[in-house]
């Protein structure tokens, strides 16, 4: 039984490291919330040098890339996929490479056949989300066969790019239908990924025999490398795409909705390339359009909306029974397709009123999306969220003619502005952001996120201020102070029960907390409010006197700001000098106590077998014993028939060694014969031997 309780541990163990598999989905900062428009920018974008900050999913690190090396047109371009300096892998030119000690850069093995041809997506702990851009206008099956989507693991040590999940034909002969697939947009929103695709695909029912449509698929980020096997999609189509091309698609996002709503920003464009024009498509109850597809499906019920997409890219509907949750592992691709034509709404304005005051993110962040190319002498779109002055400067009719702008713009996080880079001369245009403070209503969201644009509360009111400043002054005392706490005194062998009295107590969303602390190491792990009182049980374990301190913070971004108040009175806090000691005792007790029982289970198991063994052997001498007896008066009885000794008969008498030979047979007896009583408990405990080493057969499988 002992090992089998360590087979199940270890089975736990096993268990854990698995669920470990599905990282969290990565906090990002404000700037990258939504998505990360470019990952290089410039440190310093007025005197620009050779050092750059390089953004991945989450942690921004300061780089220095000589001119040598790389081109700033060409840097800032780089897809990275790592922030290791020593060896700092990228995409640039759909070519995997890794700058190595700052000085030298080398091509990296793709593992596939194909090469890179779409969007890359870092993910973070050296991986990224490829999807391919496949352009297949004549339905040729001489085009080598594409992935749809593909997870990458990219390795610094064996300078090699593999792919470790994808998404493939969904049948041998699918070039007979797709003629189109590429990826115009994405964005994340808590642990969920949504990629924005415009597609064409063959359909003979249709005038002019091409679909072309937009699609959005759900990937789960909480699964790791199982992330593809997640997918899931909505798409819709409309008339005036027949004639016309889809050009470009973006996400219109607005933090006060999502992610119940979403808008598109579609591009038009005539089949000449003579003119373009934008339309907004807005989407309802957006987030649980995805699982209703899957539910519909799950059920096998092929619907008019609901389908798969193996069936779907060759205008059939079929659905299959299969077991769907939220966020499940499908291995088998079952990738579910709802068509949300009748629910897409054209030309909307804005979006619905939101009536709810407490959101997660409160600020709309302004990101830049250049459409066209200078030299196309069309306009330059800015399109730009509600709340930044978005102000370009760029005349397009001042460039040099020898230089080449590039096709889009940059956005600088630190300090906060947009640029581009000529290609020719290397030179850089800066274009100002300014954020709009005073759309911030309240003090903790003011300087929570707006002290990353400059905002700072003052009088009641969020405003811009770009002086340098010390961002924990700024934050402290401002919304909420600490009026009285109770008791004054705490030690070890008190309740140790905290009561903190706040003059005003902001309101809190479900991505913040507020964390009660006294010094450095005395936390409450637990605490409980009570409109403007906060009580909680105070974690002692460094003694002094300390200021009590309440902490807001929020959980889903990496650089906002905490929002803090401190007490003007101490707290005399008095820790046992021994509890460290007593906690070390007390593990070493109980690890040498399990250590021990192992021990005993493990000698008492060696011991019984070595005592049933003994025992076993010590009944059969026993045994032999007993006949020895016999055998010594059968040779007694035939020397007697010459000397026979009065006393000698007499002494044997019992023997009757003169009686005829049919005498000397045993008398019968009507009960069984028994082993001696000094035997009796070494034959009992066989059957138990033999039930033991069946037993550890069991649990000592081959």
């Amino acid at each position: 039984m002992f090992i089998q309780h360590i087979i199940k541990i270890l089975e736990l163990f096993l268990c854990i490291n698995y669920l470990h598999s599905f990282k969290r989905a990565p906090r990002h900062n404000v700037l990258s919330y939504y998505k990360t428009m470019n990952n290089v920018y410039l440190a310093d974008p007025y005197n620009h040098n050779t050092t750059y900050r390089i953004y991945v999913a989450g942690v921004t690190i300061t780089i220095d890339i000589p001119a040598s090396v790389a081109k700033t047109s060409d840097i800032v371009n780089w897809k990275v996929i790592n922030f290791d300096k020593a060896e700092l892998m990228f995409v640039h030119n759909n070519i995997p490479q890794i700058l190595i000690n700052q000085k030298t850069i080398k091509n990296m093995k793709y593992s596939d056949t194909n090469p890179l041809t779409g969007s890359i997506i870092a993910l973070g702990d050296n991986e990224a989300l490829h999807v391919p851009t496949i352009i297949n206008p004549q339905f040729d099956s001489q085009n080598s066969v594409w992935n749809y989507l593909e997870l990458l693991r990219f390795d610094a040590k064996n300078m090699l790019v593999e792919t470790i999940e994808k998404l493939p034909w969904l049948f041998a002969d699918d070039w007979k239908y797709v003629s189109e697939w590429k990826m115009t947009d994405y964005f994340h929103h808590e642990d969920k990924l949504y990629l924005l695709i415009v597609r064409a695909l063959k359909d003979e029912f249709i005038l002019g025999g091409i679909k072309r449509e937009i699609s959005i698929i759900r990937l789960c980020l909480n699964k790791g490398s199982r992330l593809i096997s997640t997918a899931t999609e909505i798409h819709y189509t409309r008339p005036l795409f027949i004639n016309l091309r889809i050009g470009e698609v973006l996400f219109d996002l607005d933090a006060k909705t999502l992610p119940n709503e979403i808008m598109l920003l579609v591009q038009i464009i005539s089949p000449k390339n003579d003119f373009f024009y934008y339309r907004r498509h807005y989407i309802k109850s957006f987030s649980q359009l995805f699982d209703t597809s899957g539910m519909e499906c799950s059920k096998n019920d092929a619907t008019m909306t609901s389908n798969r997409l193996r069936w779907h890219l060759r205008s059939r509907r079929k659905c299959d029974r299969f077991s769907y949750s939220p966020c499940g592992i499908n291995n088998k691709y079952y990738i579910t397709a709802y068509d949300i034509i009748n629910i897409v709404i054209d030309d909307y304005t804005g979006f619905e009123n939101n009536k709810s005051s407490n959101i997660l993110y409160p600020i709309n962040i302004s990101l830049l999306y250049y459409l066209h190319t200078f030299d196309q002498s069309k306009s330059l779109v800015c399109y730009k969220y509600m709340g930044l002055t978005c102000e370009l400067i760029f005349d397009p009719q001042t460039f040099k003619p020898e230089n080449d702008w590039g096709e889009r713009f940059f956005l600088n996080q630190r300090p906060l502005l947009s640029f581009i880079v000529a290609k020719g001369s290397e030179e850089i245009s800066r274009s100002p952001l300014v954020y709009k403070c005073h759309n911030i209503k309240n003090c903790k969201d003011c300087i929570m996120f707006g002290l990353f644009f400059d905002c700072i509360w003052s009088n009641s009111a969020c405003i811009y201020d770009n002086q340098t400043k010390n961002k924990n002054i700024v934050a402290l005392n401002k919304c909420f102070r600490i009026v009285d706490f109770s008791p004054s005194i705490f030690n070890s062998s008190s309740s140790n029960i905290l009561k903190v009295t706040l003059d005003d107590l902001p309101a809190i969303n479900k991505a913040e907390e507020i964390i009660i602390k006294a010094g450095p190491n005395n936390y409450c792990p637990i605490i409980k409010i009570d409109k403007k009182v906060i009580s909680c049980i105070m974690d002692i374990s460094e003694s002094g006197k300390f200021q009590i301190e309440a902490h807001v913070v929020n959980d889903a971004f990496a650089d906002v700001s905490v929002v803090s108040a401190v007490s003007i009175n101490m707290a005399h806090i008095i820790a046992s000098d021994n509890k460290t000691t007593i906690v070390i005792i007390i593990l070493t007790v109980v690890i040498n106590a399990c250590l021990l029982l192992v021990y005993i289970a493990y000698k008492k198991g060696q011991f019984k077998r070595m005592t049933q063994f003994v025992e076993s052997k010590r009944s059969t001498e026993l045994v032999d014993k007993r006949k020895a007896p016999k055998r010594f008066v059968k040779s007694l009885t035939l020397s007697s028939q010459v000397i026979r000794p009065a006393k000698t008969i007499k002494a044997t008498e019992p023997i009757r060694a003169n009686r005829p030979a049919k005498a000397m047979k045993p008398k019968k007896s009507s009960k069984p014969n028994r082993p001696p009583r000094k035997l009796k408990k070494s034959w009992s405990s066989l059957p138990s031997l033999s039930k033991h080493l069946y037993l550890s057969k069991e649990s000592h499988p081959l």
